[in-house]
């Protein structure tokens, strides 16, 4: 929704950003992952470093 008001308004769409935006946030759920694992417990690093690492490859080939 938010997209569309920009859009009215003659904000441009920059998908060379978008997707900088989108490996930003993967990469920075990777490193909580990684901290939690490394801190509290391994079994988080599978728990949510897998889907968010799945996500990043599968980012990385659709471009």
């Amino acid at each position: 929704m938010i997209s569309r008001a920009f859009r009215r308004h003659g904000a441009p769409r920059d998908p060379a950003f978008a997707f900088q935006l989108k490996l930003f946030f993967l990469v920075c759920v990777i490193i909580a992952a990684i901290y939690g694992a490394w801190s509290v417990k391994p079994r988080i690093l599978l728990i949510q470093g897998g889907p968010a690492i799945f996500a990043l490859v599968l980012t990385v080939l659709a471009s």
